[in-house]
């Protein structure tokens, strides 16, 4: 009953990180568009905007791009609160955890620790290699 119920809490704990290392992938990467996002695949030569209408339509991208940075950051408070509060319900979990059990959890959390960095060194390697592969292509 104690080993099926430090699973079921560890796997808790597992998507409780997992949901949280989604969430904060890549931060720092720039957002720019795909170059065919940037004239929606060509529909702009079809539909022969006149001067007059890209500059509304660059207004309109531009106020658009304002409100989702405004998102994000109402965005980032929400998860670093949630963040907090994973901090906090894991301390808590430790806290009622025998030292046995404290010493299966902090095995645990160090080898899941060691396959995200794992995990984040071959996505890393996997970047470089696409973009040596576009700028070979180039």
């Amino acid at each position: 009953m104690k080993k099926s119920m430090l699973t079921a809490v560890c796997a808790a704990a597992l998507i409780l990180g997992a949901v949280q290392v989604q969430a904060q992938q890549n931060p720092a990467m720039p957002q720019r568009p795909m170059p065919q996002a940037q004239n929606n695949g060509g529909l702009f030569e079809q539909l022969n905007l006149t001067t007059e209408q890209q500059e509304a339509y660059q207004k309109i991208k531009d106020t658009t791009r304002d409100k989702m940075a405004e998102v994000r950051k109402e965005m980032k408070v929400y998860l670093d609160k949630i963040e907090a509060l994973r901090v906090e319900e894991q301390n808590e979990f430790e806290k009622i955890l025998t030292p046995e059990q404290k010493n299966i959890f902090d095995q645990y959390k160090a080898e899941r620790k060691a396959q995200e960095e794992a995990n984040k060194a071959r996505i890393e390697e996997m970047r470089k290699r696409y973009e040596a592969q576009r700028a070979a292509k180039k």
